[in-house]
């Protein structure tokens, strides 16, 4: 029951460290959290569901976009795998 916790509590800060990452890409450049939908940053390209999910579309896609091949910023990774490893902890904390 506590692995499964723990795997839950990964997957829950994963995907809150991508919104959270999404905030800290946005909110300084003035730009809406709602709108436009989740884009590359260089073309603007719309992202398809299976390039948000997070960590694993990061390390399929090698950090790029898949249209224009940009860069995606390592940050977005750290954040999502920072979120993640701390609920990760907390979960396991909680669950004893």
């Amino acid at each position: 029951m506590s692995l499964l916790l723990i795997v839950i509590g990964f997957l829950l800060g994963a995907c809150i460290g991508s919104f959270l990452g999404l905030v800290l890409w946005r909110v300084p450049r003035g730009e809406s959290i709602l709108r436009p939908p989740s884009h590359c940053g260089e073309c603007g390209h719309r992202l398809r569901p299976a390039e948000l999910i997070p960590v694993v579309s990061y390390v399929l896609q090698q950090g790029r976009c898949r249209d224009c091949g940009a860069e995606i910023p390592m940050s977005a990774l750290l954040v999502e795998l920072g979120c993640a490893t701390a609920f990760a902890v907390i979960a396991a904390v909680v669950a004893g």
